[in-house]
């Protein structure tokens, strides 16, 4: 593409762009020398994209404080991880609590099970959300899903003392971090959760088509149902899925260049640092939330003060595609409409056509913050 470098990206929560550098350089050598087929073949080639599945299994587990990389499975992205835990903890009838920032890679599975959904209000206060969680899970529930962080404003579930409480009550805790996984940090064992899922693409800085679900401690690898099932260069004359975490879940060739992306975009976190990532998301939400709210004829959505690297807003007498369109025009990338996402919408209000979208990563600065709003008060004026 042209003038990329005039481009203004504020559309991470969709896919995080751009990618570090070494994100860049480590799947073109991966690609170039020595992508074989992991777990396939003894040859110098499988050997190495095995070490590099290994090396990105250990880096994950380590990032969200898993003792057992083995619990770390690869899947195709986000909406397959949380597919495959919801459908380990949950059965037909059960009652399941999620929040009102739940992704339709939720919502969607739950339905289709035919769980029995109770739903808890992430726009109250932290006090009140837990009281209202437990309150529920003395009633008597099942499972509890939850968004750690909203993919559409800056809502944030208090996921920590939501798991301390369902671990109180023996209930399944299984936790998105779609959003918050690279910007927020995120340990297993504090959140006391059955299962942690996550995209390679967003936050992480890999590139698409990667996710993983990372399962607690104590989890019995043997009860997991099987969802694929086919080879995976062991036990190839069993004709079932062996009984062992990953194998159990990975059927047919992992994505290693995706790997090797993870493991490269992990490194570039762990250099940064999460605290400077925050500093940087947080300096232009900051300085947009403050433009939005002076401007006339703006609408801004949820608790932009609460934090967070996203700002939900339209524009007097434009839909939000039309205003997403006409900023594309200005080469400044947002997203329109209802982003998978129809509970928060309907909290917030949004109208018949959704809202804009801007979601921020650490490549972004205050500059581009000051471009976007020159644009803006252009296209409302």
């Amino acid at each position: 593409m042209k003038n990329i470098d005039k481009i203004i990206y504020f559309d991470n929560a969709a896919t995080s762009f751009p990618k570090p550098p070494r994100v860049l350089s480590g799947v073109t050598r991966c690609i170039a020398e020595y992508c074989g087929n992991p777990g396939r073949s003894s040859h110098r080639l499988s050997v190495a994209a095995s070490e590099a599945i290994f090396e990105a299994r250990s880096a994950a587990a380590a990032l969200f404080g898993c003792k057992k990389p083995e619990n770390v499975v690869f899947t195709l992205n986000a909406t397959y991880a949380l597919n495959i835990a919801i459908r380990s903890f949950v059965r037909r009838g059960d009652r399941v609590l999620i929040s009102n920032i739940e992704h339709n890679s939720v919502i969607r599975p739950l339905h289709a099970i035919g769980a029995n959904t109770e739903v808890f209000d992430s726009f109250k206060d932290k006090q009140e959300i837990i009281a209202d969680v437990e309150r529920r899970l003395q009633s008597g529930l099942d499972a509890v899903v939850c968004n750690h962080a909203s993919n559409i404003c800056s809502a944030v579930n208090p996921v920590e003392d939501i798991g301390s409480l369902c671990r109180r009550y023996g209930v399944r805790f299984i936790v998105d971090a779609s959003q918050s996984a690279g910007h927020r940090r995120i340990d297993i064992s504090k959140l006391k959760a059955d299962a942690v899922c996550a995209p390679f693409h967003k936050g992480l800085f890999g590139i698409q088509g990667g996710g993983f679900v990372i399962f607690g401690e104590g989890i019995r690898h043997e009860l997991i149902p099987v969802f694929v099932s086919g080879g995976n260069g062991m036990t190839a004359f069993d004709p079932s899925m062996p009984d062992i975490l990953p194998e159990r879940l990975e059927a047919g060739t992992l994505p290693t260049p995706a790997a090797v992306s993870l493991i490269r975009g992990i490194g570039y976190i762990n250099e940064i640092g999460l605290e400077e990532i925050n500093r940087r998301e947080e300096a232009v939400s900051r300085r947009i939330e403050d433009m939005l709210s002076s401007t006339k004829g703006i609408a801004v959505y949820g608790n932009v003060s609460a934090g967070g690297s996203t700002i939900l807003f339209n524009a007097e007498g434009l839909t939000s595609y039309e205003l997403a369109d006409r900023l594309d025009r200005y080469g400044i990338c947002t997203r329109a409409g209802f982003h998978c996402s129809p509970l928060a919408h309907q909290k917030l209000g949004t109208g018949e056509s959704g809202a804009v979208r801007l979601s921020f990563s650490c490549f972004n600065d205050v500059r581009e913050a000051d471009r976007f709003y020159r644009a803006l008060k252009q296209i409302i004026s």
